[in-house]
């Protein structure tokens, strides 16, 4: 009977792991965003939607990846980028492979795992 018990109590707590009662995940902001070019730049400029933690947030293709860093993009808020490649991304990482959110992070510091969700602009 014992043996019953303990099974009964180890299933419990597998099934409460697998199916998520641990804490929800967090997933990347709802946001439009507008890119215009300049001569040498282009203007990111957010028009819509949730706030963007530039913490958060990282730049590929651009000359500054962490051309966000410190600061949170809400609607009305720009940013100049000036491109290296032909693409340029924003990558936006949620959080650690807990679940967990990411704290700053220095200049150059990249951080593993998490979601990483991808905005392009060609």
């Amino acid at each position: 009977m014992l043996l019953v018990g303990i099974v009964i109590l180890m299933s419990i707590a597998v099934a409460a792991l697998a199916f998520g009662l641990s804490e929800p995940v967090e997933t990347a902001p709802t946001a439009t965003l507008a890119m215009t070019a300049g001569d040498c730049q282009y203007e990111l400029r957010h028009t819509a939607g949730d706030p963007i933690d530039g913490n958060r947030t990282e730049f590929v293709g651009v000359e500054d990846p962490d051309a966000l860093a410190g600061r949170t993009l809400t609607a009305g808020d720009s940013v100049q980028l000036e491109p290296t490649a032909d693409r340029i991304e924003l990558v936006y990482e949620s959080g650690d492979l807990l679940g967990e959110p990411r704290g700053g992070r220095d200049a150059g510091e990249r951080r593993a795992g998490g979601q990483r969700h991808r905005g392009r602009r060609r």
